[in-house]
């Protein structure tokens, strides 16, 4: 019998090129070719970083106002005797 292909590829056959097994593939050259997409595009780039910016930050404030008003207990002496007048 003469050494034959498989008639479907396997998963491991895809990946034989790597060192490493494909579970353990670091993605340096995606990471490279990604900052390099990036550098070429400063538009994009920007409006990118902008984004994300804003919504860090934007996520932030809203955090610490529920967390001030929600979360955290009144700085009263005693809170509990509080009420609202309507």
């Amino acid at each position: 019998m003469r050494n034959q292909k498989p008639a479907f590829p396997t998963l491991a056959a895809n990946f034989s090129h790597y060192s490493l097994p494909a579970t353990h593939y670091f993605p340096l050259n995606d990471l490279r070719f990604a900052f390099r997409q990036l550098a070429k595009s400063p538009g994009f780039t920007t409006v990118a970083l902008l984004t994300l910016a804003l919504g860090i930050g934007l996520n932030a404030a809203m955090f610490n106002i529920v967390n001030s008003i929600v979360l955290q207990p009144l700085r009263f002496p005693e809170p509990e005797r509080l009420f609202r007048l309507v």
